[in-house]
């Protein structure tokens, strides 16, 4: 059951690999390797710079404003100093403290985790893809099987660019009308067995609307005669992908520099 496989996984991770000892000043340069449109491209390190002391972003060569940046800098420090660490803002004490448990990772992350998508992208939108390498082995074994109570989790093994992963995934859903909810993706989280850490996230493509023409979901604007709009439930139904496409992947490596 996925019940049994997240619990195995998570004793596994459990046996990971301990975070780097800290030391003042160092620094996560993140990089990934990421497949979108039915192409992979490169990220390389150096265009998001990390402190890791609070996970504080501290430079991202793609912001479009040095000012409006060099402010959001600044209002992470003026947090993190009045607040001190959190989930928000963790620091190699808070995570070596932290109650792995899932009530006890609930606790930590506060609002951050209102529901259950919101508990799914703060542990990856952050935890993971920003400070994995630095998370002690029972937080990762924590996270997963905080993530395996999420309503409609699963757990596959599979293979993602040639390397055999362990994949948690949580369906992607929405309501079009009250008492009516669909999905027509899952979002998935990659774990590499021969490393015992998370390594990656991506998006399967699960279902598509049926094939009517008022069903499409995106039109062009300069069509003259666009098809009208669904005046019923015929678009309501979801048409399983047999098998599923992974449309979305991403990689990452986190490089921890010491000054």
């Amino acid at each position: 059951t996925t019940a049994e496989l997240i619990e195995a996984w998570a004793r596994d991770l459990e046996t990971g690999p301990l975070p780097p000892p800290a030391v003042p000043g160092q620094l996560i340069l993140p990089s990934s390797r990421m497949f979108s449109g039915g192409q992979w491209t490169e990220e390389p390190t150096g265009r998001i710079t990390i402190e890791r002391e609070g996970l504080l972003i501290v430079d991202n060569a793609e912001h479009g404003s040095r000012d409006s940046f060099q402010q959001y800098v600044a209002q992470q420090r003026a947090e993190f100093a009045e607040l001190g660490p959190s989930w928000r803002y963790p620091t190699p004490e808070w995570l070596e403290a932290l109650d792995p448990s899932p009530t006890g990772l609930r606790q930590a992350c506060g609002d951050l985790c209102y529901d259950d998508w919101s508990t799914w992208n703060s542990v990856n939108d952050h935890l993971l893809a920003y400070g994995e390498v630095v998370l002690p082995p029972r937080v990762r074994a924590g996270l997963l099987r905080l993530l395996g109570t999420l309503d409609g989790v699963t757990a596959y093994e599979d293979t993602v660019d040639g390397r055999p992963v362990r994949v948690v995934s949580l369906p992607k859903t929405f309501e079009p009308r009250p008492g009516l909810t669909l999905s027509y993706s899952r979002m998935e989280l990659y774990i590499d067995p021969a490393l015992n850490r998370f390594v990656g996230s991506g998006t399967l493509k699960t279902g598509r609307s049926p094939d009517l023409p008022q069903c499409v979901s995106v039109r062009n604007a300069n069509d003259p005669t666009p098809a009208p709009l669904p005046t019923g439930d015929e678009c309501l139904e979801v048409i399983p992908l047999d098998p599923p496409k992974r449309v979305a992947i991403t990689l990452w490596e986190q490089t921890l520099v010491t000054p």
